[in-house]
């Protein structure tokens, strides 16, 4: 879209939260400070890594970015094996499938940016979205390690022994 990149971000936001509202009348909300806290962090370091990403789709014409961004999931997952070494579990529990998705997406990965590196626009909106990217990253920790430490997801993940559901 050729408009102002904050107003688009600012109304989509707004709009999203007025069409996901309802669910919040039959959802159990978590009652921990740090839960709030920190997807309102979110929200706003989302909304300026949004703004920044649509500003530079503006310039760049949207076929680089939108190629180059996807690079924060590959990361999120590499670093998030360092962060939280128990994932590493459900990779054994796949057995040989496990690693051979993983190798396969790891050589997609890298032949991608084999092919970036050659292409001069593409190489340079790398650069440009290595803030993004950064931002995108740190919000799925942030996210990941919320809601895996929220008493709501932990209320339908590991009942306890006094509510008679493992007896």
């Amino acid at each position: 879209f050729k408009v102002n990149a904050i107003r688009l971000v600012f109304w989509s936001s707004v709009s999203l939260s007025i069409l996901t509202s309802p669910v919040l009348f039959f959802a159990e909300l978590p009652v921990s400070y740090t839960f709030y806290i920190s997807f309102i962090l979110i929200g706003i370091f989302g909304y300026f890594a949004d703004v920044f990403v649509l500003d530079i789709v503006k310039k760049h014409n949207g076929s680089a970015p939108s190629r180059v961004i996807s690079l924060s999931i590959p990361i999120s997952l590499c670093l998030g094996w360092v962060v939280f070494p128990e994932s590493w579990s459900v990779i054994k529990s796949q057995g040989y499938y496990g690693y051979i998705m993983i190798s396969l997406a790891f050589i997609m990965i890298c032949t991608g940016l084999f092919y970036i590196k050659n292409n001069p626009v593409a190489f340079k909106v790398l650069y440009l979205m290595l803030i993004p990217i950064f931002i995108y990253v740190v919000m799925n920790f942030i996210t990941k390690y919320i809601l895996s430490t929220s008493q709501i997801c932990l209320l339908y993940t590991s009942p306890s022994p006094r509510d008679g559901l493992l007896s």
